[in-house]
């Protein structure tokens, strides 16, 4: 019985260590997986307010001209490299933002479309109108109507799906007092090891999710600094399309030059879209293919930009 008691009080601390350890980093996974998505989100909504909105409302000022007229595959060759699907409901995403800039729907204005402009009358995929909405709910949702839908609607998702990451981190920790309160000899000796084999067990489930989110963070960052990084890039460009279309408004009028600007911000605005739409992270949390080859793409249309 002695050596019982002794074996069962050593596996118990022994326990309760090991499970303060995976608890540590279980929550630094999580916090890690939470100051990704919120960077995220950031990016979004900054490429969203300073580059799709800007364009849509200059574009919606431009006569004679409709997006799917324009040649943007040729002058943002970078779209070749997106995938199809997502490139078109990029495509359809910032369409609908002329549209609406151009006040032919809803009523609203050129010069006022805002984030909380979309949302008082989109609904999100759940039915819900996003206006009911708020906070990061409301961006995600206004985000995922963007991109056409969530992804169990059949559309592309909130860019990133970030939402998955709650279900990588969120494993099954033994969630056992270890504490060695009572012991019962050899009952209790049998307790401590069958906790020994689930703290084994989580500590095998923590580390896969640590891959995952060590892999969708890097991915995450890569698409937060190249939609900052492609925004203000587009600045001076869309100060110089501001300043043609305040000058000349017909689109017939332009010479090849500045149809090529047109066309250009078009599609650097398309590219920008499809790294919001593009769901990164899948149902089993890790990355998708498609969404890396967006943000590559978008990487090497800013290294153009920038040269």
């Amino acid at each position: 019985m002695a050596i019982n008691l002794w074996e069962a009080k050593r596996l118990a601390d022994q326990n309760s260590s090991e499970h303060a350890r995976q608890t540590a980093l279980h929550d630094n996974l999580t916090d890690r997986a939470q100051r990704s998505e919120g960077a995220l989100s950031t990016a979004h909504k900054h490429a969203y307010e300073k580059l799709l909105i800007p364009f849509a409302e200059i574009f919606a000022r431009i006569k004679h001209v409709d997006l799917s007229d324009l040649p943007t595959i040729d002058t943002v060759p970078e779209l070749k490299a997106i995938d199809v699907d997502l490139r078109r409901v990029s495509n359809t995403a910032v369409q609908t933002l002329t549209t609406l800039a151009g006040g032919s729907a809803i009523g609203a204005a050129a010069g006022g479309l805002t984030f909380a402009g979309v949302g008082a009358f989109a609904a999100a995929s759940t039915g819900t109108a996003i206006s009911s909405l708020s906070g990061a709910a409301a961006t995600s949702a206004t985000l995922a109507w963007l991109g056409g839908g969530s992804i169990a609607s059949g559309g592309m998702g909130v860019a990133g799906g970030t939402a998955v990451l709650g279900g990588v981190v969120a494993i099954p920790v033994a969630l056992v007092l270890v504490g060695f309160v009572h012991i019962k000899g050899k009952k209790e000796l049998q307790e401590q090891r069958r906790i020994e084999i689930q703290l084994r067990t989580s500590a095998a489930e923590l580390r896969v999710s640590m891959a995952r989110v060590e892999a969708a963070s890097t991915t995450m960052h890569r698409a937060s600094i190249v939609l900052h990084r492609l925004t203000e890039l587009s600045t001076p460009l869309l100060e110089e399309l501001d300043h043609l279309v305040g000058e000349q408004g017909d689109y017939l009028a332009y010479t090849d030059v500045e149809r090529a600007l047109v066309a250009e911000l078009a599609g650097t605005a398309t590219a920008a879209s499809a790294v919001i739409a593009s769901p990164l992270l899948d149902a089993d949390g890790e990355v998708v293919d498609e969404a890396v080859s967006a943000i590559d793409a978008v990487e090497t249309l800013a290294d153009r930009i920038a040269a």
